[in-house]
């Protein structure tokens, strides 16, 4: 009976019942699995006989594919294609053949610079011994590896007064050599690392809640960072010439010692000084003074320090309280600023978190009206609103103080500023987030910054090479015209590609009817034309005496506007990008410039003006390139306000 009963199930189960929707018109039907199956894999075939398309071949969905995939952007496309079709057209050589063989390329190259030493450092709190791992590059031997480089050697910088103090402090033949090091902190992951080209990978103590404020665990922060800082000046140390160590003016040092002896009575000097009692690891090292080469770092202390956290947020709290229209007129006047290239424009801030002689007298004198400017809305604010909380004595205010000795003994602010190893930390955010396994992040970023590191030291000699090869197929006259950098030049403008067509006067004069600066535009054209053609020694067309201009006469308008000019900052070649396009990434640009001119007089004056028309036209058998500018010269009336605020 049970024998029975499972073969009718297993005869059920062999069934399938097919019931398609009503409005189908097809009948249930109901198959055995014998007949079912098999038809569910009898589809017709798909024939395309180019599936790639709209792509034009196979390879080129392949190689769209692959970039896509591995995030290039345009530059990285291009230049890959550029060297697929070098090798195409047989003028390069591909060796490699799979990623263990471009791996070992690395490694090979690796060899050339110095490399990434792991240390570990111990440091104890609360009778526990905890360790931390620091990662250096040998300081010196990175230093000789650069000064070995005969390509580097010409730029290495010598500026100012402390320069030239140093190097009269030294025997004959001796001359300085400087290290700019720059220690910042950037978050990878929960835990935290340091950053900084990179000769050092600091750790950070981690935060936890019980420990916070705490003096001893910020001691041990401290004690972590000279340790740790430590490592890396090790080899310097070993080559600093023993002397006479000077100390600095309130002798922190001895606080320290005296913090060990007392601790009360070190700790009361410690604080006036706001120092902590830890041995400052730079005095380790023989004739110097870390105090004395702290220098003024506007990016920090101004950008995203004095202003971004201190006097920006005084603003956005007095806004605030002034209501929303106050901020909206803010935010108004920061949007209808004027925009030009390499400046970050901003439509709205409130919500928003971020030299001669002469001038250096004037700029102390500058510090000191600061000063004093703050000390009155110090006061001000002590008398109106007494809850505030701000305290405005912090290390970043006090250095203002210091910009224009800095720049007098140690030169530009630009040698010290430490925005440009900024750009060093977009890299090691992208080796983290697409070329580690994020566990053990500091070996395997560090072994890409210093492939890095190499690859842009092989780069150097590349281009040396290519530049010396390309300059022996110049001509003598070619090559000095290179080469020469305070030759005169001619044409030192260059206009963009026209618009595809033209345009003639009277349609110019109706699209910017709403300009009064474009008013009898056809006129005042030709009365310019008249004057100008004339006094260049350009004869006017057919022998006429007056030039007139018809309403259908054409133009062709150009949006942009390169200038080639000699920098009287740095002495070199240097190239201004002006536009004057009523859409430039959806807004209306039109940038100013710095003309020469003449007075009604007839005497060369500078004057700056506004772009509004940059076009060709032309006359006879000539052909100008033209502008119509807004002169920005005249003196505005001085108001009582602009003069308090120093504006006019």
């Amino acid at each position: 009976m049970i024998l029975q009963c499972l073969q009718r199930r297993r005869v059920e189960e062999q069934l399938q019942r097919k019931e398609y929707h009503l409005k189908s018109g097809r009948a249930t039907t109901i198959e055995t699995f014998s007949t079912f199956g098999p038809k569910q894999d009898q589809w017709l075939p798909i024939i395309d006989e180019e599936p790639c398309q709209p792509f034009s071949c196979r390879a080129d969905f392949e190689f769209a594919e692959l970039a896509h995939n591995a995030a290039l952007n345009k530059d990285h496309t291009d230049e890959l294609l550029r060297l697929i079709w070098r090798i195409t057209e047989g003028h390069a050589k591909l060796t490699f053949k799979s990623h263990r063989d471009v791996s070992l390329a690395w490694d090979r190259a690796a060899s050339q610079m110095t490399p990434f030493e792991k240390h570990t450092i111990t440091a104890r709190h609360k009778r526990e011994d905890l360790t931390f791992d620091v990662y250096t590059r040998p300081l010196w031997d990175w230093a000789l590896d650069l000064l070995q480089d005969p390509l580097l050697a010409p730029h290495f910088p010598w500026t100012a007064d402390c320069w030239w103090n140093v190097q009269s402090s030294l025997p004959e033949n001796g001359v300085p050599f400087a290290f700019i090091l720059y220690a910042d902190k950037m978050h990878l992951n929960t835990d935290g690392l340091g950053s900084g080209w990179m000769v050092g990978w600091l750790p950070i103590v981690p935060e936890y809640s019980k420990e916070d404020g705490k003096l001893s665990y910020v001691n041990l922060k401290q004690v972590v960072w000279n340790d740790g800082f430590l490592k890396l000046l090790e080899t310097i140390i070993l080559y600093a010439k023993t002397g006479y160590a000077h100390l600095c003016s309130d002798d922190a040092r001895s606080c320290v010692e005296l913090w060990k002896k007392d601790k009360a009575a070190g700790e009361e000097a410690l604080k006036k000084r706001g120092l902590r009692p830890v041995m400052n690891v730079f005095w380790q090292i023989l004739n110097s003074n870390p105090h004395k080469m702290i220098s003024q770092d506007h990016l920090h202390v101004y950008h995203i320090g004095e202003w971004g956290k201190h006097l920006f947020g005084e603003l956005k709290r007095h806004s605030a309280a002034l209501g929303r229209s106050a901020e909206k007129k803010i935010d108004d006047q920061f949007a209808a600023f004027t925009r030009w290239r390499n400046l970050n424009h901003f439509d709205r801030v409130t919500n928003i978190t971020y030299s001669n002689e002469s001038t250096i007298q004037a700029g102390k004198a500058e510090v000191l009206v600061f000063q004093t400017h703050l000390e009155d809305y110090i006061a001000i604010i002590e008398e109106t609103d007494p809850d505030a909380t701000k305290n405005w004595n912090f290390p970043k205010m006090h250095a203002s103080k210091h910009i224009f000795d800095d720049i007098i003994t140690k030169g530009a602010a630009c040698n010290f500023s430490t925005r440009p190893n900024k750009k060093q930390h977009g890299p090691i955010k992208r080796w983290y987030l697409r070329q580690t396994n994020h566990k053990d992040i500091a070996n395997q970023i560090l072994v890409l910054d210093h492939k890095s590191f190499v690859a842009e030291f092989i780069r150097s000699r590349i281009e040396f090479c290519d530049e010396e090869q390309h300059k022996l197929t110049l001509s003598r006259e070619e090559l000095e015209d290179n080469d020469t950098d305070d030759e005169p030049f001619k044409a030192h403008l260059h206009l963009s590609l026209p618009l595809r067509t033209l345009t003639s006067l009277a349609q110019v004069e109706e699209d910017n009817r709403s300009n009064c600066a474009f008013d009898h535009f056809r006129k005042k054209l030709a009365t310019f034309l008249n004057h100008f053609l004339p006094s260049h020694n350009i004869p006017l067309p057919d022998g006429i005496r007056w030039l007139k201009l018809s309403a259908h006469d054409q133009v062709h308008e150009h949006h942009y506007l390169k200038v080639h000019y000699e920098s009287a900052a740095t002495w070199k070649m240097a190239t201004d990008y002006l536009r004057c396009s009523p859409s430039f990434h959806g807004h209306k640009r039109c940038d100013c410039a710095l003309i020469r001119t003449q007075d009604k007089d007839g005497h060369d004056k500078n004057i700056f003006v506004k772009l509004l028309f940059v076009f060709k036209l032309t006359v006879g058998n000539h052909t100008l390139d033209l502008a119509l500018v807004l002169p920005v010269d005249a003196s505005p009336h001085r108001r009582l306000l602009d003069r308090d605020l120093q504006l006019t």
